[in-house]
């Protein structure tokens, strides 16, 4: 079964960064993603690393704020990420 992602020409993707906030708007993951697949991995919350996962079970799913941050190319994105990691 072929990567459907490595057939998508540049103009396709469409890049962003992400974050994942407890109810009180304190950030506790960043993430970056790609939309050439029609998927959106900022709204998932299945495959997270534990630290994500306690804090998901704690405040429940409903309750996590997500701020969607688009990006003009896959560079910018990771950049994007960097920045809000260290912020």
């Amino acid at each position: 079964m072929e990567d459907k992602r490595a057939h998508a020409s540049a103009k396709e993707r469409s890049f962003y960064t992400y974050l994942h906030c407890k109810p009180n708007g304190a950030p506790f993951y960043v993430g970056k993603g790609c939309r050439s697949t029609g998927g959106e991995r900022s709204h998932k919350f299945s495959g997270r690393n534990k630290h994500h996962q306690n804090i998901v079970a704690k405040h429940g799913k409903n309750n996590i704020k997500i701020y969607v941050f688009q990006c003009n190319s896959e560079q910018q994105a990771k950049v994007d990420e960097i920045q809000k990691l260290h912020n």
